[in-house]
């Protein structure tokens, strides 16, 4: 899409001169830098001229003593920003700056500017609780801004009305506008100062406590940041909004992976003392549980079968924070009612982690019996399928499938007979019951393990690994590492708002080609093909 001036929108050339607008920030500067790197004449903008902590860092890029240009401009007079912008070839402006915009949008079009690349932020698309939960966030999310008004998350609310703003002045003035709205920013500074991201990232390791709870954040790198800007700009055709981040994660876990890694700062890691219980707590996927919720700072009150086995104890009293954090129980899975209620009663917030295999339903009595209104429940994709009537044309969906009881019965597949008909006879009791339930279904649960005995995931991998062969026709699996399966077990625990079932695998393929990668990978092994 061409810009006035251009000649068929084509590609820019590295010697054009560029204008940045708040160039003396945090991701100002580096896109700067990456410009001048590039080959770029820039007349960058910034708030005081005679403030080294602006400028110094600036002047002392390559390239900053012959093909850059610092300006003085107030974001509330328009009129400061025409001699940075005035001259630039191609008639297109960076603009990375948070305030002012519809000011500097107003100059570059009375310059002559026929195309902008705005930068505007992830917090002008979400929250959006309207947003269809099957549906990718895209172009057409924006944030809700009477709930960023209630929890008085103003800055949201800055970016969003900025961003909306300048698209209807885009629209009326017809001026062409890319938009890139990037997550948490985070990297090297250049800068004296730090920004709001990094401003969070202090508070954080400082130890500062900060409400956390259902919020979302999606990281980036600035260096990442500033490159995307400089693709917008040296791409015409770019249009619309580009939402730029690695990745997203609740802010909680953000967190507690920086404590993770930086131990030597006093941070506050999610848990803070809250008692969960955990049944079956000795297990592959039991014991990962319990290791996590102690990582994470909560107390742990674990059920096993027999507290004079060393096999189902010693590796958990080992764990990290388990001799002040931990208590094991006994439990009967046939006596639930009765056995559980020590390691139940004392639970904050009134809810369960249930990743037993067995006793499901009186695990679920006891719990209601205790004052449990919500449970998380450990169930297997084995509960999902086969299922030869669901149509082949459709993804499987978590609430509506369900393995053929009658054809596993056929094959003897007894452990999916039993994990579909618990987890249908747990959905049955907590609608009658008025418990809260939600469902994870793992797939076949591989990777490290630190309990004395294996899991079934773990004997088939062994039986394959020892060259047993095994009827493997037509049989799909799904593989899930144990440590993803537990933190999605903690995921939905602290998010109330989980609900319905949730399949939890990492990728699904026939199984025959699952043993002959294994055959490729460990041709020390007779593993039979």
């Amino acid at each position: 899409m061409a810009s006035a001036g251009d000649s068929g929108g084509a590609a820019r050339r590295r010697d054009d001169l560029v204008c940045v607008t708040g160039g003396s920030g945090f991701i100002g500067s580096w896109l700067v830098r990456i410009l001048l790197d590039r080959g770029y004449t820039v007349n960058a903008t910034v708030k005081n001229l005679e403030d080294e902590g602006e400028t110094k860092h600036l002047q002392a890029l390559d390239g900053g003593d012959t093909r850059l240009r610092l300006f003085q401009m107030d974001l509330l007079d328009p009129a400061s920003v025409r001699p940075a912008i005035e001259g630039v070839r191609g008639n297109d402006l960076l603009e990375p700056a948070v305030k002012g915009t519809l000011n500097v949008l107003r100059a570059a079009k009375d310059c002559g500017v026929g195309r902008v690349v705005l930068m505007s932020s992830q917090a002008a698309m979400v929250p959006n609780p309207n947003w269809p939960l099957d549906k990718v966030i895209d172009e057409d999310c924006w944030a809700d801004l009477e709930i960023l008004k209630k929890v008085q998350y103003w800055y949201c609310v800055s970016k969003t009305l900025a961003e909306k703003a300048a698209w209807d002045f885009a629209a009326k003035e017809g001026l062409q506008m890319a938009v890139l709205n990037p997550g948490m920013v985070l990297g090297p500074m250049l800068t004296p100062s730090v920004n709001a991201s990094l401003e969070l990232l202090l508070q954080l390791l400082g130890g500062e406590r900060l409400n956390l709870d259902n919020i979302y954040v999606g990281c980036v790198d600035v260096r990442d940041v500033a490159q995307s800007l400089v693709v917008l700009y040296e791409n015409p055709s770019a249009q619309g909004r580009h939402l730029c981040l690695e990745s997203v994660e609740r802010l909680v876990d953000f967190t507690n992976n920086i404590a993770d890694l930086y131990p030597e700062y006093p941070m506050e890691v999610t848990g803070g003392g809250r008692l969960v219980c955990v049944t079956g707590g000795s297990g592959f996927i039991g014991s990962w549980l319990v290791r996590l919720l102690l990582d994470r700072g909560y107390t742990v009150h674990a059920t096993v079968k027999n507290l004079q086995d060393e096999g189902e104890t010693k590796h958990l009293q080992a764990l990290d924070g388990a001799a002040t954090r931990l208590r094991l129980f006994q439990m009967d899975l046939l006596d639930a009612a009765s056995s559980m209620r020590p390691a139940i009663e004392g639970a904050q917030g009134k809810e369960l982690l249930e990743p037993a295999l067995k006793g499901t339903l009186s695990v679920l009595r006891a719990a209601k019996d205790c004052g449990v209104e919500r449970v998380v429940l450990m169930s297997s994709k084995s509960a999902m399928v086969p299922n030869p009537s669901w149509p082949a044309d459709k993804a499987i969906a978590e609430d509506d499938c369900w393995a053929d009881v009658e054809l596993l019965k056929k094959r003897q597949i007894w452990y999916n007979v039993s994990k579909t008909l618990a987890e249908k006879a747990a959905w049955e009791f907590a609608e009658k019951e008025g418990l809260q339930l939600v469902v994870l279904n793992p797939g076949t649960t591989l990777g490290p393990f630190f309990t004395p005995s294996v899991n079934a995931s773990l004997n088939i991998l062994l039986q394959l690994l020892r060259g047993q062969e095994l009827e493997l026709d037509a049989v799909y699996t799904g593989l899930v590492n144990v440590r993803d399966v537990a933190q999605s077990a903690i995921v939905l625990y602290e998010n109330p708002s989980a609900q319905g079932r949730h399949l939890c695998l990492a990728s699904m393929e026939r199984f025959v080609d699952f043993t002959e990668k294994l055959a490729d990978m460990y041709p020390e092994f007779p593993v039979h093909r």
